[in-house]
C-alpha cells in the first residue's frame, strides 16, 4: 500500500435551516450541490479533477436513487465521476469522510469529494406496500410518516431516538440537571462563535426562492 498523506483542501457548508423553514422546498441533493460547488472552487481545482464522491445520507426517503450521484451532477462533476451515498444513520457524513479519506490512503483516488445531505423538511408520507401496492379492499389506509420510520423510531429495539437517549442516561448517570448545562453551554458558545464571525468562511449563501415568488438568499 502506498505511503500517503490525506490533506483537506476546502471545507464549506450550507446555512442550517430549521424545520419546515426556508429550505424546506430544497431537495438535500441541491443543498449538497451548492456547498460542493464552493468547495470545488476554494480548493482550486477543476469539476474533472475528482475522483470519487462520498456523500452520507441518513434519511433517504423521498430523495431519489443514489443522492451522491445527483450531488455530483448537480455540481457539474463529468458522468465518470464514481459517485457512492453511505447510510449510517447520524454518522452518515462522518463516515463518508473517513472513506474517501481511505480511497486516498489505498491509492484508488487522488482527490475526492465528501459530504453529507439531510432534509426533515422534505420527509414524505407514504403508505406501506400492504395496504396500497397489492390492492387495498376495504377500511381505512394510514399514511407513516418516513421521518419516523426511517429515522427516528429503531425497527431493532422498536423505541424512538428520545427513549434511546434514556436508556443511555441511565445507563452512564446522566442526569437531567447535566444535560440541560451541556445543552445551555453548548447554545451560549455557538451564539458568541456566531456573533464573533466564527462561522462566516465557512457557510455557502443558498438561494432560494421566498413566498412572493423573489429570489432570497439565505446565509
Amino acid at each position: 500500500m502506498p505511503n500517503r498523506d490525506v490533506v483537506i483542501l476546502s471545507a464549506v457548508r450550507t446555512p442550517i435551516g430549521k424545520y419546515g423553514g426556508s429550505f424546506k422546498d430544497v431537495h438535500p441533493a441541491e443543498l449538497g450541490a451548492v456547498a460542493a460547488r464552493a468547495a470545488i472552487q476554494n480548493a482550486g481545482i477543476e469539476p474533472s479533477e475528482v475522483d470519487e464522491v462520498w456523500i452520507g445520507h441518513g434519511r433517504q426517503a423521498g430523495s431519489g436513487p443514489n443522492p451522491a450521484r445527483q450531488v455530483a451532477f448537480r455540481a457539474g462533476l463529468p458522468d465518470t465521476v464514481v459517485a457512492q451515498t453511505i447510510n449510517k444513520a447520524c454518522a452518515s457524513g462522518l463516515q463518508a469522510l473517513a472513506s474517501g479519506a481511505q480511497a486516498i490512503l489505498l491509492g484508488e483516488a487522488d482527490v475526492v469529494l465528501v459530504g453529507g445531505i439531510e432534509s426533515m423538511s422534505r420527509m414524505p408520507h407514504m403508505i406501506d406496500s400492504n395496504a396500497a401496492r397489492w390492492g387495498h379492499r376495504m377500511g381505512h389506509v394510514a399514511l407513516v410518516d418516513a421521518m419516523y420510520r426511517d429515522g427516528f423510531r429503531c425497527p431493532l429495539s422498536n423505541l424512538i431516538m428520545g427513549e434511546t437517549a434514556e436508556v443511555l442516561a441511565r445507563q452512564y448517570g446522566i442526569t437531567r440537571a447535566d444535560s440541560d448545562s451541556y445543552a445551555l453551554e453548548s447554545q451560549r458558545r455557538a451564539e458568541v462563535a456566531i456573533k464573533a464571525g466564527k462561522f462566516r468562511d465557512e457557510i455557502v449563501p443558498v438561494e432560494v426562492t421566498g413566498r412572493d415568488g423573489e429570489t432570497e438568499t439565505i446565509d
